[in-house]
């Protein structure tokens, strides 16, 4: 997690092995960030999305994230999606 200088929006990102996809490990970890940013009194979570990526959509949009809009990030197209907490 990566918190904003006001400490009411962080960036949070995933990355699981490929021995450990498909089995819900990416789930999980963000329902668990998702608590953690929750007792650290963080209102937002945004995550940066390349589109290829459809299955970090799922695992996001599984736990409350919404689609906020596109953008790039250094030139790479990106879907940002935000859960309020």
């Amino acid at each position: 997690m990566e918190t904003e200088p006001d400490g009411l929006l962080t960036h949070v990102g995933i990355n699981v092995g490929p021995k450990s996809r498909g089995q819900g490990v990416g789930k999980i970890a963000i329902a668990l960030v998702c608590d953690l940013a929750k007792s650290l009194g963080l209102r937002h979570l945004n995550a940066d999305i390349k589109p290829a990526n459809q299955a970090s959509e799922r695992i996001f949009k599984a736990n409350g994230f919404e689609f906020v809009r596109e953008h790039t990030i250094n030139g790479v197209p990106a879907n940002q999606f935000r859960r309020t907490i």
